[in-house]
């Protein structure tokens, strides 16, 4: 279950400063999350696996919906991915080496926020902090800083964990070199370019090629197979925030995906149904309630590679 940060740092801009110490309080002890959960005689409901809307998170107490209850909640819950639809704002040219004035005041605020974090340390983080880091992720994906969003995305949801160290270097680094944009810096690619949306692509029958390990700009890391099927590639990966230590752990680690719990290290071995399969136009296998896909026959070596695909070898 996940929440937009829009609606995470609305709740928590709504509160007083007597509630938002209680929320403090809640989160040094949290409650396990669930679709309902207790708080003694107050329960808060998640009506969404995606918290969108203020409907979707309720808490039945007589404080609401300005409660610590719901607002303790709103903060456990991982903040969500953005959405190609949700960024508005394109990019400005690498040319002009100039960024809109609602972007430098984005850049600008998130910059102030994450120096407090350094400053005080991730684990003394107060509700307030957390909710502005959620209100910086809602301005980056409204104004186009894609880069800055995802490596900020992996950060703000370790917070209450181990702290995604590599995800916050990375927003600083990219920030900063936005701030400062120093001779010869690509100002295009360090917006990044935002997501593409998933499309239905029917049946396909996956052939495994080859995986190889994924290491990101924004402080991701893990592995990536690539598949063949009909006439063209398509790709699986899994990623979390960290560097190149927890590239092992993300091919080994049994995620899952479309009904099959397999790690990547399995399925880059093997042959992979898929009905009702949706991917972006580069290639990417998305998910989805509709998407489901089996374990097929193993492939066993090079001899079995699919029509249209060559083996080169020798130096």
């Amino acid at each position: 279950m996940k929440i937009a940060p829009a609606l995470q740092a609305a709740i928590i801009d709504g509160l007083g400063p007597r509630v938002r110490k209680r929320v403090d309080a809640f989160l040094a002890d949290p409650p396990a999350l669930a679709k309902a959960v207790p708080f003694g005689n107050a329960t808060v409901t998640i009506a969404a696996e995606v918290a969108t809307e203020p409907e979707h998170l309720t808490c039945d107490c007589l404080l609401a919906p300005n409660c610590a209850h719901r607002a303790a909640v709103a903060l456990l819950l991982d903040v969500s991915d953005a959405p190609a639809e949700e960024v508005l704002e394109e990019p400005e040219p690498a040319e002009s080496l100039v960024l809109s004035e609602a972007q430098e005041e984005t850049i600008g605020l998130a910059w102030a926020r994450l120096a407090i974090a350094l400053q005080i340390g991730t684990g003394r983080l107060s509700a307030v902090d957390r909710a502005g880091f959620a209100g910086d992720l809602h301005r980056m994906r409204v104004h186009g800083l894609v880069v800055a969003d995802r490596a900020l995305t992996g950060y703000v949801t370790s917070i209450g964990g181990t702290p995604a160290l590599d995800s916050f270097t990375a927003v600083l680094l990219n920030l900063h070199l936005l701030r400062t944009r120093p001779p010869g810096v690509d100002v295009e690619e360090l917006l990044g370019k935002s997501r593409q949306p998933y499309r239905a692509v029917g049946g396909l029958n996956l052939v495994p090629l080859f995986a190889e390990a994924i290491l990101t700009a924004s402080g991701f890391a893990g592995a990536q197979v690539t598949f063949a099927a009909a006439g063209r590639t398509w790709t699986l990966a899994r990623l979390r925030p960290g560097g190149r230590a927890e590239i092992p752990e993300r091919y080994w680690a049994g995620d899952v995906w479309a009904g099959v719990s397999d790690p990547l290290a399995v399925l880059s071995r093997h042959r992979l149904l898929v009905s009702d399969a949706t991917a972006r136009l580069d290639g990417r296998l998305g998910g989805g309630r509709q998407v489901r896909a089996a374990r097929s026959a193993p492939v066993l070596g090079w001899d079995e590679v699919p029509a249209g695909f060559t083996v080169v070898s020798g130096p």
